[in-house]
């Protein structure tokens, strides 16, 4: 998230895959925030959308459903 936000907090979880799932939800909703306000989230060395979505699946997602 370098560019986006200087410093984030520490994600923590009980276990490993806790700890992954929570990183992995708070990097989508920060770049779904960001798009959501105007920004623009492109592949490197190219003028295409990232398909932030496709990535992430239903991670992070508000109701648990990949969002259309």
């Amino acid at each position: 998230m370098q560019g986006l936000h200087d410093r984030l907090r520490d994600v923590h979880g009980e276990d490993s895959l806790q700890a992954l799932c929570l990183a992995l939800s708070l990097a989508r909703q920060l770049l779904t925030s960001f798009v959501e306000d105007g920004g623009r989230v492109v592949y490197a060395g190219t003028d295409s959308d990232y398909a932030i979505d496709a990535t992430f699946s239903a991670i992070g997602s508000a109701n648990g459903k990949e969002s259309t």
